[in-house]
């Protein structure tokens, strides 16, 4: 069944990658609008939402990071590329947004900026599966209150 409906398995695992960038990509561009119409908390909304992302795409996270770095290994594929760039594009151009509308300094390295976030909302959650819980689990991550803490930290580097 897989032969024929995916033509194999690189064509399944190639529809699932797919299927995971349509809901992140949908999720990027909901955000943008979102912080469009804000007045306040924009920090925290992209927090909130990459925290989202990574949550709910772990698994295609996993998959994918196996996937390129074997495929990278060998050889890129032109049909994995961009993909690895969907999120810091996408939360590059909010930062450059943000710092042009004022929220952000205008001395923030809007690159630096996006990695700095990306890092800071996803690498605790590839953590889950390497720490102990007495550290890190999905509830703690999941809590309000952490995502807080962390825009906290991401607005005493890039606000006024």
């Amino acid at each position: 069944m897989v032969r024929y409906y995916f033509n194999g398995k690189e064509g399944l695992i190639a529809a699932l990658l797919d299927e995971s960038l349509v809901r992140v990509r949908d999720r990027l561009d909901g955000l943008t609008a979102d912080l469009a119409r804000a007045k306040q908390d924009h920090t925290r909304q992209i927090v909130d939402c990459l925290s989202e992302i990574y949550l709910r795409e772990r698994l295609a996270g996993k998959l994918f990071n196996a996937v390129f770095v074997h495929d990278r290994a060998g050889r890129r594929l032109e049909d994995r590329a961009g993909r690895p760039d969907t999120i810091v594009a996408a939360l590059h151009a909010v930062i450059d947004d943000l710092k042009e509308r004022g929220h952000y300094r205008p001395s923030v390295d809007t690159g630096r900026a996006a990695i700095m976030i990306m890092s800071l909302t996803g690498c605790p959650v590839r953590l889950l599966e390497t720490l102990d819980q007495r550290w890190i689990d999905e509830g703690r991550l999941g809590d309000p209150q952490w995502n807080a803490d962390v825009a906290a930290m991401i607005e005493r580097f890039c606000c006024p």
